[in-house]
């Protein structure tokens, strides 16, 4: 996983900007296989990208509605298409990571003395990382 300085990372989900971010990541990296034979490495099985990622917020987080309401759709479309979700860091160098067909695919709550933290877990069908200038 990546991480970056929180106070530089903005994240929109489907549109909407996630407030009391405690930290996010991502993978986005294709997994690679050795072809063995009985005396050497005959070469390499390369599998598509899986990106994958988590968004960590504050059990205040005013999205977190947001967030349960997307993971809990059904829709046709929702499974065909997913979501949006944008990490835009303002920090150096400046990037934007974009999920296109993203789906929510877990929300772990904990419950304790103090309202914890909240993982929110996601797999997109498409990772573009940009580097813009400035």
């Amino acid at each position: 996983m990546r991480y970056w300085d929180i106070s530089k990372l903005r994240v929109f989900v489907d549109g909407v900007e996630i407030e009391d971010l405690v930290k996010a990541g991502y993978t986005a990296d294709r997994e690679h296989t050795a072809v063995e034979t009985t005396d050497e490495i005959a070469g390499f099985n390369v599998k598509y990208a899986r990106p994958t990622g988590t968004i960590t917020v504050k059990a205040t987080c005013p999205q977190l509605k947001h967030l349960t309401d997307i993971k809990n759709r059904t829709d046709e479309d929702y499974y065909k298409n997913g979501v949006q979700i944008i990490f835009q860091y303002d920090g150096v160098p400046k990037r934007k990571i974009t999920f296109n067909g993203a789906l929510i695919t877990k929300i772990s709550h904990e419950f304790a003395e103090e309202a914890g933290d909240v993982d929110v877990e996601f797999v997109a069908q498409e990772c573009i990382e940009e580097f813009p200038e400035g």
